[in-house]
């Protein structure tokens, strides 16, 4: 994929890029794919994690994570639908005295 990202037929497109998880999502910015911001659509629940929003549930590597992306000033939002106002992750960290 980021491979693809910086070939020449694709140098005009914006696309939405599916991950499954907050990791996948940083080995893509690592590989120069240049974001602004991430929407987290839902994560699922195991007994590891802890519920920040009704469809973000995060264990302590997701938060590392998310920590990472903030650091570099990409804006982490929430939305389970696309017509759906997004939400602040940050501020939910926050709330959740998460960071």
């Amino acid at each position: 994929m980021i491979r693809l990202y910086h070939g020449p037929r694709f140098g005009v497109l914006k696309a939405m890029i599916l991950v499954e998880d907050p990791v996948d999502a940083r080995c893509i910015v690592e590989g120069g794919i240049k974001m602004d911001s991430i929407n987290i659509g839902a994560m699922s629940f195991d007994v590891t994690r802890i519920m920040i929003t009704d469809p973000i549930v995060v264990n302590a590597v997701d938060v590392e994570v998310f920590k990472w992306f903030h650091d570099r000033g990409i804006k982490l939002g929430v939305r389970k639908v696309s017509n759906e106002r997004s939400k602040n992750l940050w501020k939910s960290f926050s709330d959740k005295s998460l960071v």
